[in-house]
């Protein structure tokens, strides 16, 4: 989910109501007083028979009261005729929030502080503020009154002291932040800059590094850098707060850069840094090459080792692959050595053997599906343990101890063919280099669950879970991506994730073609990705043309690129998410679905000529019915009209949440939001993927504190039966856990907003031994 609606205060609807309620007071008290007066008059009337005197002494005293109570009464008039006329002025065409001050918006407003309940009667309508191409656009939403400086709302200013109440402004790039109104009145202000420390640059490649820095106050920040005190180039930080981490990327090899800091606060005081300075490291070295190889004879395996070891005993090699026959095998050679060593190789034959080899020893050997004719395959080694991986799956990984020690030295890949059959296999684009990551996900080996078992799908995909149950099982954490959150994500719950959801930026193409920070963020993370891919950027909202004519190939060619160099080619790819909503810039109509189709296409075109390993998810949101759409059509219709075709898409998706028009606190509801006609649920997508033989794919799902109930165990447990009851066909979940105020449904780790949907998650997706019922015998 993306926030993109900013609420904007009105006009000052406390000085005109306070008027009117005063003016209001004043007339009831000459009311009041006038009736008591009366009252004393015929008092002293009656009293006039046995005293004239003071008969005509209390006469005059009532006259004087009548007289005073009847000024009163004229002053209030006046007072509440100023005080209507106040109203329909501020209400006029000429004010800028007209839809503030009228006196039904004073009915509605007043009676929710006063505590009256509310029927038929919608809140009250806000500005909101939403980035398009040209700008910000400003549209009436439903939102409270007014907000804090740290984005929260309220309904009255009084107790909110000045300097914790904001107002958003609009910046010259179309963005909006909030400005607080500073201590004692808007027009005092503040006016401190805020002081910044703690300038340091960490994490320092040959091509990028990590710039950080503290203000003294929340604050927004940009790094300025360069190779000379000109700088030239900016990255921003994301957000606001005290505390800055930004990356930096595309830098060149054993460079000095400049960089200073450009903090403003949310008055917008800007503080500029003194010059800082850092220096890249030496370039690495490039990915060793070899030429395509063949076996030399039927029933011999060839070994070529490449011309020179590695800088690294922990070392990779890929190579594509073609078999050539049924009987035929390939292998890459680990830990070999200039004598021809073989060391540990890694065998695969076309009918789904696999082998664990040291020297002539056979450390393990089992068998596994979708070998096919030929493919990819990957070996890797790290201390004493080996993997390996076919088509981006992986098919193996074992920790072989000390059966290894002799080979700590050998630091030489290499590949092999044998064959059974006079038609040659053959091994091309082949390449080696130092291993940087951890080990691999583990993995049992041998053989996956049959078809219609649970699990199936699932495994036939991305091989065995991390997590232990049948499906894989991820999670978004925060909008900070890091290893640390998905790994204590993964420790809280009691399971590791097997996939950790991320997006790039997307601001520009220039921003989205910049994005090697998330593979950095994310790679110490042992799992996969679960990698939601823009289409467009927010400043090119339905431009279709730029993708189906090619211009920025190169855009989506380097994102393919940054994640197979960060062993990220078996991640999942969720091409134009939700894009039969209207809130992302590649957000389809109902007559643009070819160009829909044909921009997917493409992308997915451009991702598998980097690998053949990238899947690829076919991703609908829940209920929303693409715009224009005729009506009466139907769920299957919906999703025909858009889909990419068999041979684009492995996952079918949907994205869905606990809130709006499908809450589900009840049996009732729930069988609703698994099937919200017209629009498309949780069963639709089921039965979609069933008939085109694909997978199904939750990219994100959660409960929402914000449209929706918040805290609703029921809603976790029901999508727990659902997952389990369609568990032959579900290949993954991810939780979208965020704390953050426009949805507020963070369970358990970082934050725990939702204490008993954070106890009823855990109990189920942190225990896999307790499949499928989530409760213990």
């Amino acid at each position: 989910m993306v926030n993109i609606i900013k609420p904007i205060p009105g006009g000052d609807l406390g000085t005109w109501g306070t008027k009117n309620n005063t003016a209001l007071d004043t007339l009831a008290g000459a009311v009041t007083e006038t009736e008591s007066d009366a009252a004393d008059a015929q008092t002293a009337a009656g009293t006039a028979v046995t005293s004239a005197a003071t008969a005509q002494a209390a006469a005059t005293v009532a006259h004087s009261a009548a007289t005073a109570a009847s000024a009163v009464a004229t002053a209030a008039a006046s007072a509440a005729t100023a005080a209507t006329s106040a109203v329909n002025t501020h209400a006029s065409a000429a004010d800028p929030h007209p839809q503030y001050l009228t006196p039904a918006r004073a009915d509605l407003r007043y009676t929710r502080l006063a505590g009256i309940p509310q029927t038929g009667t919608p809140p009250e309508p806000l500005f909101v503020a939403a980035q398009g191409p040209t700008g910000v656009s400003f549209s009436l939403s439903y939102s409270p009154y007014g907000l804090r400086t740290d984005g929260a709302t309220y309904y009255d200013p009084a107790g909110v002291p000045a300097a914790d109440r904001a107002y958003p402004a609009v910046q010259s790039d179309g963005t909006v932040r909030l400005v607080k109104l500073g201590v004692g009145s808007a027009s005092t202000g503040d006016v401190t800059p805020p002081t910044l420390s703690g300038f340091a640059a960490s994490g320092i490649t040959s091509v990028s590094a990590s710039v950080t820095c503290t203000s003294s106050e929340p604050s927004t920040a940009v790094v300025q850098y360069g190779t000379t005190t000109s700088y030239g180039q900016q990255a921003a930080a994301i957000g606001s707060g005290t505390g800055f981490a930004v990356p930096i990327t595309g830098l060149t090899a054993s460079t000095l850069y400049h960089y200073r800091w450009r903090v403003a606060d949310l008055a917008g005081n800007l503080t500029i840094s003194a010059d800082q300075t850092f220096t890249t490291s030496a370039a690495g070295a490039a990915d060793a090459t070899l030429a395509n190889f063949t076996p030399t004879a039927i029933g011999t395996e060839s070994v070529s080792m490449f011309a020179a070891d590695l800088s690294s005993a922990n070392h990779w090699v890929e190579a594509d692959c073609v078999f050539g026959g049924a009987g035929n095998g390939v292998a890459v050679i680990l830990r070999g050595n200039s004598s021809g060593t073989q060391g540990v190789r890694l065998a695969i034959n076309q009918s789904g053997n696999w082998h664990i080899i040291n020297g002539a020893t056979e450390l393990d050997t089992g068998t596994f599906s979708g070998a096919g004719t030929g493919g990819r395959i990957r070996g890797e080694i790290t201390g004493t343990s080996v993997s390996f991986w076919w088509n981006g799956t992986l098919v193996a990984t074992r920790d072989l101890g000390s059966a290894i020690s002799a080979l700590a030295t050998n630091k030489r890949p290499g590949v092999g063919i044998y064959l059974d059959t006079a038609t040659g296999a053959s091994m091309s684009n082949i390449v080696a280099n130092i291993s940087a990551g951890s080990t691999p996900p583990p993995d049992n080996g041998g053989g996956g669950p049959g078809s219609g078992s649970p699990g199936a799908k699932a495994f036939a995909l991305f091989g065995t879970t991390r997590s232990g149950l049948p499906w894989h099982s991820g999670a978004w954490v925060t909008s900070s991506m890091s290893t640390a959150n998905a790994d204590g994500f993964g420790a809280w719950r009691g399971a590791p994730l097997d996939f950790y959801s991320v997006y790039p930026g997307y601001n520009t193409w220039s921003e989205m073609n910049s994005s090697e920070w998330v593979e950095r963020l994310t790679a110490g993370f042992a799992g996969r990705l679960n990698f939601g891919l823009p289409m467009l950027p927010k400043d090119r909202v339905g431009a279709w043309s730029d993708i189906t004519s090619g211009t920025y190939d190169y855009v989506f060619t380097k994102l393919a690129n940054d994640l197979k160099n960060a062993n990220r080619a078996s991640s999942l790819i969720r091409v134009g998410l939700e894009p039969n909503g209207n809130w992302f810039p590649w957000s389809v109509t109902w007559n643009t679905n070819t160009q829909f189709i044909a921009a997917f296409q493409r992308i997915v075109g451009l991702f598998r000529a980097v690998s053949p390993s990238f899947k690829f998810a076919y991703c609908w949101n829940i209920y929303t019915q693409p715009q224009g759409m005729p009506s009466g059509t139907s769920q299957q219709g919906q999703l025909d009209r858009f889909y990419p075709g068999d041979s684009y898409v492995d996952c079918i998706e949907l994205d869905f949440y606990d809130f709006d028009n499908v809450v589900a606190q009840n049996d009732s509801q729930w069988a609703y939001a698994k099937n919200p006609l017209p629009g498309v649920g949780l069963d639709a997508i089921t039965a979609y993927a069933r008939a085109h033989g694909k997978g199904v794919w939750i990219g994100e799902w959660g409960c929402h504190s914000v449209t929706g109930p918040g805290d609703n165990a029921f809603f976790v447990r029901k999508v727990w039966e659902y997952f389990v009851s369609i568990a032959d066909v579900l290949v993954g979940e991810n939780y979208f856990n965020e704390p953050a105020s426009y949805i507020a449904n963070g369970i358990g780790f970082p934050t725990n907003q939702l204490p008993n949907a954070a106890i009823a998650y855990k109990n189920r997706f942190g225990r896999p031994d307790l499949y499928p019922t989530g409760t213990t015998p």
